[in-house]
């Protein structure tokens, strides 16, 4: 889906589109996530799943901000800004999860993450 479009931005854009797919499945995943970390936290074999999940989605971010790096991004350090982008989703899935109205929200969520990304790596125009 990525590879489908060619501005930085829109490849952002493209991501979110992938990664915000329906509120029942965000919801669902999400929550079997929050109990994977918590595990993770707890037991040595879930710690190695977390870590290896967290190494692929990072690389896919960083590879994302490679794209626009130097030209429509700003970022001092590739690997850190993958770490945050990698926070603004989680973050944002998080606040979305505490929600009593989450489907209807959804949707606002998504566009909200997406502005919160693009300025985040310093996109002119995140709107």
């Amino acid at each position: 889906v990525v590879d489908s479009v060619d501005a930085p931005e829109e490849k952002v854009r493209a991501m979110i589109d992938a990664i915000f797919v329906d509120p029942r499945r965000n919801r669902d995943f999400y929550l079997a996530y929050t109990a994977l970390i918590g595990e993770a936290a707890r037991n040595e074999r879930f710690n190695e799943l977390n870590v290896t999940f967290r190494s692929i989605m990072n690389a896919a971010y960083a590879d994302l901000i490679r794209a626009g790096e130097g030209t429509v991004f700003a970022v001092d350090s590739v690997d850190e800004a993958a770490i945050g982008v990698r926070a603004l989703i989680d973050g944002f899935f998080l606040q979305w999860l505490e929600e009593t109205n989450w489907t209807e929200l959804h949707g606002h969520y998504k566009e909200a993450c997406a502005r919160a990304i693009l300025r985040y790596l310093g996109a002119a125009n995140p709107s």
